[in-house]
């Protein structure tokens, strides 16, 4: 803003033998975009959402469930050039419901992946474990992780093996941003 009050302030005759007006276009251009992004990342912040690193999300998420499940051994491949706007506590919480969720899906232990996917309507987290589905699995559990993606308005899809199998989709909520 204090570089649009200073063109303001001076002489367009002045500016001209100092700035071309193709470079003055593209100063204010890129001002009216940083305004644009500053107002909308407030927007988000006032709604309690802040910008999600999903790779450093599943990172942290793995790290915490290595000690609480050490027979569950959990990679995260892929990445986003897309930032996501969400509460990270809400979001964070479904991501490991859901790697619980499918790792019970082969007995709770074994190797659980999770891709995170740059999908054109935004980051995708496709998280899936090798093995056999088991004949049961926690009614209450299931519940629960359904539950927290709800409210943090995920959506969950099968993967392509197909619903009750052990993998799964979550897409994450359309608020993103494209400044990565």
């Amino acid at each position: 803003m204090e570089i649009l009050q200073f063109f303001l302030s001076i002489s367009i005759g002045s500016v001209k033998s100092i700035i071309p007006l193709a470079t003055m276009v593209e100063i204010l251009d890129w001002c009216e975009a940083s305004q644009r992004d500053l107002l909308a990342e407030s927007k988000h912040a006032a709604e309690g959402e802040q910008v999600i690193d999903l790779q450093l999300l599943c990172d942290d998420i793995v790290h915490e469930l290595r000690g609480a499940k050490p027979g569950i051994a959990v990679h995260v491949h892929g990445g986003s050039s897309h930032a996501v706007f969400g509460r990270v506590l809400l979001v964070g919480e479904v991501v490991r419901r859901a790697i619980e969720a499918v790792a019970a899906r082969v007995g709770g232990e074994g190797h659980v992946t999770v891709t995170i996917l740059d999908e054109t309507a935004g980051p995708s987290l496709w998280i899936r474990a090798s093995g056999q589905p088991a004949q049961t699995v926690d009614a209450v559990a299931l519940e629960r992780f359904r539950d927290a993606a709800m409210g943090a308005g995920v959506a969950i899809l099968p993967d392509a093996t197909g619903p009750n199998s052990a993998g799964l989709v979550l897409r994450l909520p359309g608020r993103i941003c494209t400044g990565g």
